[in-house]
């Protein structure tokens, strides 16, 4: 090994922290077994501070058929902001069902969305008034094509202080929710409308008031922090100015709780039961089945367009590696992706259908090479996507590698898209 990859590995080793439990000759192994395979990987690694990189390798380990482990560890220092964008969805999709559950809506349903308060884009206010969608079929769009309208309705039903009540209930402290993707002030953000429910007959299911969130009960959840500010040039009413954008008070999120909301739909049993997540089987069915599909498996047709819409546009890890489209079709990734400022954030559960390997990968990584945020020119394309792709396909490779005294059963996962 030569020198510069030993140096490499020591510095990664010494931010190195187990959610579970500590082996830095684990984690030696790993980073010995990824570097030197592929210089974007390499690159990316020894300058992780210019790339503000976590990533958390999840090593699931099965004992039995009904008896799993899993050990979580942090490669690289956390105490840099990054912004989540899209990957909150991850949280909200399951929130979402849960409080259906709760509220004993079924999925054959359709909601109406008032116009108490209106700002920014209300374009998901106006389709609910002329479509008869259910929040299973917008949770679909959000998870699948990020969609941002979709993801407005999912908002405005859940409100951000019962997100944060029923984040806080499941140990998820560090998710901070308060932001449409709308374009609305602060305040206005902690605005929600009235939402109806009704069954196929049309009759009247639930009323959801209206209700506005106190501002001051949002701030309780924020500090401002000389760290929230990123760049050196922002982008801002079509100019540009030498002052760091300021992300305090937006969306936030701990990538260590992004990544842990995720085993838990995957793998509830892994979790204390008081933070497992409220959902009967066939609605965890349902949300793991939408995170691991592609566009063109949507019954909508605008979707269909594999140029459009590839199976890589909103999956990095292992497909944005360009050699993953040949060879990948036993693969699949089961997560949420968000892409905003020049900050790309996968939160994924990454299986191999026919060698049986899996695991759990989150990164985060910030590409913008001219400092200068909202302008819309980052290297998601030239840096974070391959990168992402490189890392998963590397650890595919190393997990093969690894024995195990127990081969799991993915046949219901094999099912879902069959």
């Amino acid at each position: 090994m030569n020198l510069k990859l030993i140096i490499l590995i020591a510095l990664l080793i010494s931010y190195n922290y187990s959610l579970g439990q500590k082996s830095s000759s684990k984690i030696h192994s790993f980073l010995e077994f990824v570097t030197g395979k592929d210089a974007l990987v390499d690159a990316v690694l020894k300058n992780h501070e210019k790339y503000r990189l976590q990533i958390i390798y999840g090593q699931v380990t099965h004992h039995s058929i009904d008896s799993v482990s899993i050990i979580n560890y942090s490669l690289l220092k956390k105490e840099d902001y990054y912004y989540p964008a899209s990957a909150i969805k991850l949280p909200c999709a399951m929130l979402a069902l849960e409080k259906l559950n709760e509220l004993n809506i079924g999925a054959d349903h359709y909601f109406r969305i008032s116009n108490d308060y209106l700002c920014g884009n209300s374009s998901h206010v106006h389709n609910s008034q002329n479509l008869k969608a259910s929040f299973y079929d917008i949770i679909k769009e959000m998870l699948v094509v990020s969609n941002n309208v979709s993801y407005n309705s999912v908002y405005e039903f859940l409100t951000p202080g019962y997100m944060k009540k029923k984040l806080r209930e499941k140990g998820l402290n560090d998710i901070h929710i308060y932001n449409k993707f709308a374009g609305c002030s602060i305040p206005d953000n902690l605005k929600c409308n009235t939402i109806k429910f009704y069954d196929r007959d049309d009759q009247l299911l639930y009323k959801q008031d209206a209700s506005v969130l106190n501002l001051a009960e949002m701030s309780k959840n924020y500090t401002y922090d000389q760290k929230n500010l990123v760049g050196t040039y922002s982008y801002k009413n079509q100019k540009i100015t030498k002052t760091p954008y300021d992300f305090n008070y937006n969306i936030s999120a701990s990538l260590d709780d992004l990544h842990s909301s995720l085993i838990g739909l995957i793998y509830p049993n892994t979790m204390d039961s008081s933070h497992r997540w409220n959902l009967h089987e066939s609605e965890r069915e349902f949300l793991i089945k939408t995170l691991g599909m592609f566009p063109r498996e949507l019954e909508d047709n605008n979707y269909q367009d594999s140029t459009a819409f590839p199976d890589n546009l909103y999956k990095y890890i292992v497909f944005g590696d360009p050699r993953s489209n040949s060879n990948m079709n036993s693969v699949r990734t089961f997560g949420k992706i968000g892409l905003a400022f020049g900050f790309a954030t996968e939160i994924a559960y990454v299986v191999d259908l026919i060698s049986k390997n899996e695991f759990f990968l989150s990164v985060t990584i910030y590409t913008n090479q001219n400092q200068t945020i909202n302008d819309g020119i980052y290297q998601y394309e030239e840096i974070s996507k391959p990168f992402f792709g490189k890392l998963g396909m590397l650890l595919l490779e190393y997990e093969k590698n690894r024995a195990q005294s127990f081969t799991p059963d993915f046949s219901q996962l094999k099912s879902f898209y069959d």
